[in-house]
């Protein structure tokens, strides 16, 4: 036997095994796929009997509460209110019972009740329940209260209190429908179920001597039958009590199990081609060895031994030259692929970039010699494919975000712009320049937090001799804010030329106020009426910070509060008014809690002692200087800190003794 016909011998003898192997793996399979696929099925069948039987219960308990009253007036009403409902689903039997188990109204009048009475006694018992039940009435269908054939039902009892005793209504639905979903859902070709005397229950049609047959037994536990083209799955049936009432059979359809003949024809292909394969090959020295035959046969041997060894030597040279033609050309190849790759990485982020060339880099050994080219770049090809998905995923997703950026930008710049055109009306409401009163002098300053704030002030004439100096802050900040300070301010402005007394005119100003506060703001307020030729104020101190009274040559103290609440809290509010007498010299100083509140970078507040302090050194100076240094002090105290409140001071000095 020549040497090609022993190697194509043993490549027979290998495929014969391999045939066995796959025709021991495919029966395996089959098995480890038939067990699963029945395991599914029990779980499945059993698991969608209870949540369908549980689903149909709870539907039916939902319409008994939409249909009966939530307060019912005794049995009579009851009754009434069920004949009613019932008027509307004809399919449906109701039964009422009193607590001693007596049979107070039944719908299906004439026929046995619904539940036998052991079942009843332990119902009454319970008070509630619902779920399925096959009672003995109902396991054939024959006197069944659904009428002959009706089957199974979906239970609920409830049970009320009245002036009469207890009273227990049980409500039954046909379960026919809910088998007929269940069949659909589980895709089987038939569903059966069976009491426990072993007789078909019918479920959806089946007729009085179907529901007679018996079988020899029920089991109680779940089964498997497996049959020629269908499954047989039996799991037990539970109803609304927790016991055990019927088995649920059902048939099944068999898929197609996996073939092992498919396989087996793909391995004897293989076979007969590496054996094709390998007669090929081994034909160079097939040829070479009946030479080297034939010249042993010959005698002498020489020539015929030498012409075959130049022949297997030209042989073997052309083999080489042609695997080295090849492996050139796969380096070509890999090289020309390998430059390709390096210019689609260089698209990437600089991570992503590193990353590839890393990974071009890691399939090379010590000596630069590539292992496994053709893999390392088919990998490298995969890394970029998700690398280059995942980029262009994330820039997709940067330029919808910076639309979206672009547009709040928009919308925010004319936010913006609206917020400075308000800054600049509310700004326009404070005076600039003040009235020319003779022998004093005023000045006056608002720096608003954000671009429009709550705090105000003002100082105009009421006649020749008399002027208002108020000052106030809402609170809040903002919008809302700066809204109700110009109400204020108006309301003031427009109250003050008719009532001479500050406590009557801040009194009215709060009661219109208070009436419209539906954002609940109030706002504290120093209002007085100052006689400029006798140097007499009348003010109002409405829950606001006290003004610094500084007189000449003294020291500057705090004007005692009046002991009044903010505007636009309470309605009906009495206000009291205190009176003092700037002499010439005197200077008053009113400010908001921006000024006193206002805090360095280590949250430490200005305080009142600094504002004192401060005053003491500055109020002979003029107003004018006062004010500011008093700002630039707390500029200073600030040290860059953001600006929390509004900060407003008016200064009110009496130079001389009269006008």
């Amino acid at each position: 036997m020549t040497l090609q016909n022993r190697l194509i011998l043993t490549l027979c003898a290998a495929l014969a095994l391999v045939a066995a192997a796959l025709v021991y793996a495919g029966q395996r399979q089959t098995a480890v796929v038939s067990r699963a696929l029945s395991d599914r099925l029990l779980q499945d069948q059993a698991g969608l009997m209870a949540s369908t039987s549980q689903s149909a219960a709870r539907d039916l308990a939902a319409w008994l509460q939409a249909a009966l009253p939530e307060d019912p007036t005794g049995r009579t009403g009851l009754v009434g209110a069920m004949r009613g409902a019932l008027a509307t689903r004809p399919d449906l039997i109701a039964e009422f019972y009193d607590s001693a188990g007596g049979l107070l109204f039944a719908s299906a009048g004439g026929q046995a009740p619904l539940l036998d009475r052991f079942s009843l006694r332990d119902l009454l018992d319970a008070g509630q329940g619902q779920g399925l039940w096959l009672g003995p009435g109902l396991a054939s269908g024959l006197g069944s209260p659904l009428g002959p054939g009706r089957g199974p039902v979906i239970l609920v009892a409830r049970t009320w209190e009245s002036d009469e005793g207890r009273v227990t209504l049980l409500l039954a639905a046909p379960a026919g429908p809910m088998f007929a979903g269940l069949q659909a859902q589980l895709g089987a070709q038939s569903l059966t179920l069976r009491d426990l005397r072993g007789r078909v229950v019918p479920t959806a049609g089946e007729t009085d001597q179907e529901a007679g047959a018996e079988m020899a037994g029920v089991l109680r536990q779940p089964a498997v039958e497996w049959q020629e083209k269908t499954l047989w799955l039996g799991t037990p049936v539970y109803g609304f009590d927790g016991r055990q009432v019927a088995q649920l059979s059902g048939f099944y359809p068999l898929p197609p199990l996996p073939a092992t003949l498919p396989w087996l024809g793909l391995a004897a292909l293989i076979g007969l081609l590496a054996a094709l394969i390998t007669g090929q090959q081994l034909r160079p020295l097939n040829a070479a060895l009946i030479c080297l035959n034939e010249g042993a046969a010959q005698g002498s041997g020489t020539p015929s031994l030498q012409q075959a060894v130049e022949t297997a030597g030209r042989n073997r040279r052309r083999i080489e030259e042609i695997q080295l033609q090849s492996s050139r050309r796969q380096q070509r190849q890999e090289r020309l692929i390998r430059a390709e790759i390096r210019k689609l990485a260089s698209a990437l982020d600089s991570g992503g970039r590193d990353e590839m060339l890393d990974l071009l880099e890691a399939g090379r050994g010590q000596d630069g010699a590539p292992r496994d080219e053709l893999g390392l770049l088919a990998s490298v090809l995969g890394h970029l494919s998700r690398r280059i998905e995942g980029q262009h995923q994330q820039l997709t997703g940067m330029i919808a975000e910076l639309r979206e950026a672009l547009v709040t930008r928009a919308r925010l710049a004319g936010l913006e712009q609206e917020l400075s055109i308000a800054r600049d009306v509310q700004l326009s409401m404070v005076p600039e320049t003040f009235p020319d009163v003779p022998g004093h002098r005023i000045a006056g300053k608002m720096i608003p937090a954000k671009e429009v704030g709550g705090d105000f002030f003002d100082f105009f004439a009421l006649d020749a001799d008399r002027y208002v100096l108020m000052i106030g802050d809402v609170s809040g900040k903002g919008v809302p804010a700066a809204l109700f300070m110009a109400i204020c301010r108006t309301l003031l402005r427009a109250t003050a030329p008719y009532e001479a007394d500050p406590a009557r005119c801040v009194r009215r100003v709060n009661d219109i106020l208070e009436a419209e506060n539906g954002q609940m703001l109030f706002v504290t307020l120093f209002f007085g009426i100052y006689d400029a030729r006798s140097g007499v104020l009348d003010y109002v101190n409405a829950g606001h910070n006290p003004p610094l009274l500084c007189r000449h040559g003294g020291a500057p103290a705090l004007l005692p509060l009046t002991g009044d609440m903010a505007l636009a809290v309470m309605g009906g509010e009495q206000f009291s008014a205190a009176r003092l007498v700037l002499a010439p010299g005197d200077l008053l100083l009113t400010y908001t809690d921006g000024v006193t509140e206002a805090t360095d970078p280590g949250e430490a507040l200005y305080g009142e002692a600094r504002l004192i302090a401060l005053a003491q050194a500055a109020h002979d100076q003029g107003p004018e200087t006062l004010l500011e240094t008093l700002l630039a002090d707390l500029e200073r105290f600030a040290a860059g800190s953001d600006q929390a409140d509004d900060i407003t001071v008016l200064a009110l000095q009496h130079m001389t003794g009269g006008r």
